[in-house]
């Protein structure tokens, strides 16, 4: 049986070496949390910025929910649903490609710097706009790219979709399913306890200190809700939609077996991608996941947050954490990234759960 002595004294030499004011971590192993602490100013229930996993936490279990009511079909294109005024090089764009970052839309942009001299209310219009607008940088499905441009677009249309605002249409889909998750943390509807839970996360990319509002500069032009960021969530709320995902592979969770098998299942379509429908898959020794398993997904978030998981096994690795509070740069973050998750599927594996 594993200790977890070596995981555990990883994080606490990242907190003595002030790689984040707030560190959490929870392992699973076949659908039991096996070991969990927080460090520094964290407790159980802090609550991250967690940025990028709010792709596949969002955008990606939203469109899986979707397929599995029919109600929209992941080949379909962007013309089939916002008709044929597009422009050309967008008409022909599906979600699938969208989910996958095989689209060809460019990586980032500062919309944000346009966005802010707009009235609040024009500003989605403006944003859906500009992206659609934006040349491809590549033909669909030629490689893939990690785009935040196609996860801000991705949000707009699954509004329209819904006809819902996103916030409400991600909280209408986990309440309904029972499912504890991670929540979006609009401007005006932080209560001071989600505010006192919540870590901070150093200065927004817009100016000001970054307490219980989204650090991303175009999600934070959009009040805290879109696409690409803007979910904030504990430990056990990244864990809830997860182990929803495991139970349904075994057919008996909350979506189809078959779907979830196809959201989760590798981009072999798009010639070197890495990438499932919302999720990524770790990429070579050098990987932030570490020397993870076979049929391992997860996710990276920008504020030093991620997720690594076996969906099959229902085990796998949550690590949060607040890095920008201390300025700690993405190659160290990485490297840590790398040794934890590393020492941690060792533990794991010794332990039979993978």
């Amino acid at each position: 049986m594993a200790d977890w002595r070596e995981v555990f004294s990883l994080l606490q030499n990242a907190h003595d070496h002030k790689l984040a004011t707030h560190l959490g971590i929870s392992i699973w192993g076949n659908g039991r949390e096996l070991f969990s602490r927080s460090l520094g100013s964290a407790r159980p229930d802090t609550i991250y910025d967690l940025a990028s996993l709010t792709k596949p936490l969002a955008c990606g279990l939203l469109a899986l929910e979707l397929g599995s009511a029919d109600k929209i079909n992941w080949q379909v294109t962007l013309e089939q649903i916002w008709g044929d005024t597009l422009p050309s090089d967008k008409k022909p764009l599906t979600i699938r490609q969208i989910l996958t970052h095989s689209a060809g839309f460019a990586a980032h942009h500062k919309f944000y710097t346009v966005l802010a001299k707009s009235p609040f209310p024009a500003r989605k219009g403006l944003l859906k706009a500009m992206i659609l607008n934006d040349p491809l940088e590549y033909g669909p499905s030629e490689k893939s790219v990690y785009s935040d441009l196609g996860y801000m677009l991705l949000g707009l249309l699954l509004e329209d979709l819904t006809a819902n605002p996103l916030n409400r249409a991600v909280a209408d889909l986990y309440q309904s399913k029972g499912i504890k998750a991670p929540f979006y943390l609009p401007f005006d509807q932080v209560s001071p306890e989600i505010f006192a839970q919540t870590a901070p996360s150093g200065e927004l990319e817009t100016g000001g200190p970054a307490l219980a509002q989204v650090h991303d500069g175009n999600a934070h032009a959009l009040g805290g809700v879109a696409g690409h960021a803007g979910l904030f969530g504990s430990l056990e709320q990244v864990a809830g939609p997860l182990l929803a995902l495991s139970s349904s592979l075994e057919g008996r969770g909350p979506w189809p077996q078959g779907l979830t098998q196809e959201l989760l299942a590798q981009d072999t379509a798009t010639p070197g991608s890495t990438r499932t429908m919302g999720f990524d898959t770790p990429s070579g020794e050098t990987s932030a996941a570490g020397r993870a398993p076979q049929g391992v997904v997860g996710h990276l978030g920008f504020t030093g947050t991620s997720f690594w998981w076996q969906p099959e096994k229902a085990s796998g690795i949550i690590l949060l954490t607040n890095r920008l509070e201390t300025g700690t740069d993405i190659e160290t973050m990485r490297s840590f990234r790398h040794e934890l998750h590393t020492r941690a599927w060792q533990d794991l594996d010794r332990m039979g759960k993978l």
